[in-house]
């Protein structure tokens, strides 16, 4: 896998679980 691949696919499943996961637990270290 290249590094582009890598990082599209982080990108398409990582950013809707961190902003899951920032929406519903209270956590300031996840926030930032």
């Amino acid at each position: 896998l290249s590094f582009a691949v890598i990082f599209t696919t982080a990108r398409m499943v990582g950013g809707p679980y961190l902003t899951y996961v920032t929406l519903n637990a209270d956590n300031p270290f996840l926030i930032k």
